[in-house]
């Protein structure tokens, strides 16, 4: 059901968001960790989920940072998870 299905995950760093993005990951989902902390976003992407998944370091008060990035990112994204 979820297989191909593109997830952005916010908070994805750590605790809770992270655990989704790991779940959601082995559903099938493709995803985009965001989260301020690029550090822990690479670490994340890279040692945990693997080379199909993607991440934005960016703060999402930054409205115009975030909307470019969206923007620019040429795929469909069917799910969007949020922590407000």
């Amino acid at each position: 059901m979820l297989d191909g299905k593109t997830a952005l995950v916010c908070g994805a760093s750590q605790g809770i968001g992270r655990a989704i993005a790991k779940e959601l990951a082995l559903m099938g989902c493709r995803i985009i960790a965001v989260s301020r902390s690029e550090e822990k976003l690479q670490n994340l992407v890279e040692q945990e989920l693997g080379p199909n998944h993607h991440y934005w370091a960016l703060d999402l008060k930054d409205r115009d940072h975030l909307k470019q990035v969206v923007q620019n990112w040429k795929d469909p994204i069917h799910i969007i998870l949020t922590k407000k």
